[in-house]
């Protein structure tokens, strides 16, 4: 605009417009490089996700996925993308329609469903699938967001959790005659061995007698099965052998089959703190499920060995040494519509079976803070799996387990309120060469003790038991006998109640336990064991 510049108005118009030109291109370079920014903060947070985000156009086609499509499915990013989302739907479970697909798929909405998918080895996942349109400024839908969260294991926690409050449920009516009917079995049992032992030995009445023992010993261990479902149940531990215990149960669960068994125990295995015999009642239902399931025989294998560090999917196990033992059939195997329901109270597919083995089985692993697991492929075979926390400790012999009755000598001091049990029990102790006097509680049985003590007469051993309805039983009587004699040797005797004072007795007091019913070999065996320490 100066003339003695020499530029006119037009020359500076267009250093104007070249200006405006120049700021416009300013401002798109910009915004460029913000959506590039935008765009791989995008990216960033697409491959970043916990999830696995899916990009799926209008017609189900997968146009996109983040890394986690292969840690989630197997599958690689090229091998996913182009394919329909129905391909990798799981079709046993729910028919992915073309109505379910336009469900999920709607123009201008959000939706959510849980599904199974199917991953890229064949086996199945349980997810939940939250779908999002995207639209463009004239509302056309453009693609769909799925985010699609893994929850199996958060089921498989649900699903253990509804077990455990059905087992609860059924041990509220296990619980309530276990009291009783274990009383009236000890009795029968205890009468059917005495009059084994005075009768000769070749007399059919010994035949019969023996007959009548082996049925008692299979409603002995029905009642064990039934309480193990209550807070009865609880497993009153020892340091066992692992490769002892499970050699003999599944020897024993295979007798008189044709199927082989072949162990596989791993050298210096472990051992482990639990009940014997809830242990070999766990080996035995699986061992005979899996014979069950090879009808025309085959090959069991039984394995066990030490794991420094529990499974990585167990999470109360997890970085604690375990023993793992797996029995593993070549059977026909189990549906994958029946595989989550085996655990459960009551379900089976066998004519004459009960549904309580694996149930059972289950219950006690978890009692035991252990784990159990079921892997299986129709026409192949299936293989279970026991996680056990290993003790510590040295293994230990049953004294009383497999011993020959053992005599003795000295007073014992029998409390209990059924007179048929007094009888049984005191027949036995006598003819074991003990002396025996009586109480029917624990006030009785503190009064009797007493005595004796003050007149130098003094009871070998006491056992007490442990519950007496509307009187004292055996859990005070021990305080007060402690505070008589804090060297009294007490054996605590139950028909399996949900006292901690079976599980871990020592802490109490008692040097012993006898679970009713008991055998004479039992209660021999016992009161060897803890007199000869004393």
């Amino acid at each position: 605009a100066n003339p003695e510049a020499g530029y006119s108005y037009r020359d500076l118009d267009a250093v104007n417009r070249l200006a405006d030109v120049y700021a416009l291109a300013i401002q798109r370079m910009r915004s460029i490089e913000a959506l590039r920014e935008s765009e791989e903060q995008y990216r960033s947070i697409f491959e970043a996700a916990a999830n696995l985000i899916l990009s799926v156009d209008p017609d189900g086609n997968i146009i996109d996925c983040n890394d986690r499509i292969r840690e989630i499915l197997g599958y690689d990013k090229e091998e996913i993308i182009g394919r329909q989302m129905p391909e990798i739907v799981y079709q046993g479970n729910w028919e992915f329609s073309e109505n379910s697909l336009k469900e999920l798929f709607l123009p201008r909405s959000s939706r959510n469903m849980e599904q199974k998918m199917l991953k890229k080895d064949g086996g199945v996942i349980e997810v939940r699938i939250h779908s999002s349109s995207l639209e463009d400024d004239k509302g056309n839908t453009l693609k769909f967001i799925c985010i699609i969260e893994d929850i199996t294991s958060r089921n498989r926690i649900k699903h253990e959790l509804q077990n455990a409050q059905k087992l609860e449920s059924l041990g509220l009516l296990a619980g309530g005659i276990a009291h009783d009917f274990n009383n009236l079995l000890a009795g029968l049992f205890g009468y059917i061995e005495l009059a084994k032992t005075s009768s000769p030995p070749e007399s059919k009445a010994v035949f019969y007698l023996g007959k009548a023992m082996g049925a008692f010993q299979r409603a002995r261990d029905l009642t064990h099965q039934l309480l193990t479902f209550s807070k009865g149940g609880m497993p009153i531990k020892k340091v066992i052998s692992v490769a002892n215990m499970v050699k003999d149960a599944a020897n024993l669960a295979l007798s008189g089959s044709e199927i082989r068994c072949e162990h596989c125990i791993e050298n210096d295995i472990w051992p482990v703190e639990a009940d014997p015999g809830q242990m070999n009642q766990v080996i035995s239902n699986i061992v005979i499920n899996a014979r069950q399931a090879m009808p025309e025989g085959g090959l069991i294998k039984v394995s066990a060995v030490n794991m420094p560090s529990g499974p990585e999917h167990v999470e109360p196990l997890k970085g604690t040494r375990c023993v793992e033992i797996s029995i593993e059939d070549s059977g026909i195997g189990i549906p994958k519509t029946h595989i989550h329901k085996i655990f459960d109270p009551f379900f089976t597919t066998k004519q004459q079976g009960s549904g309580l083995g694996l149930a059972i089985s289950f219950s006690i692993i978890k009692k035991h803070s252990g784990h159990l697991t079921v892997e299986s492929e129709l026409g192949r075979g299936t293989i279970f799996r026991i996680y056990l926390p290993a003790s510590s400790k040295r293994s230990v012999t049953d004294y009383a387990h497999g011993l020959k009755t053992v005599r003795g000598r000295g007073k014992i001091l029998l409390m209990d309120d059924e007179e048929m049990i007094q009888e049984m029990a005191g027949t036995m102790l006598k003819d074991l060469g003990y002396q025996v006097e009586y109480a029917s509680d624990g006030k009785e049985a503190v009064d009797a003790y007493k005595k004796a003590l003050e007149s130098g007469d003094r009871f070998e051993a006491v056992i007490l038991d442990l519950t007496v309805p509307g009187a004292m039983g055996g859990r005070k009587a021990i305080r007060k006998l402690l505070e008589i004699d804090p060297e009294v040797t007490a054996i605590v005797s139950s028909g399996y109640s949900d006292d901690p004072i079976l599980a871990k007795p020592l802490d109490h007091g008692f040097k012993g336990v006898l679970i009713k019913p008991y055998r004479m070999n039992e209660i021999s065996g016992t009161l060897a064991r803890i007199l000869k320490k004393k």
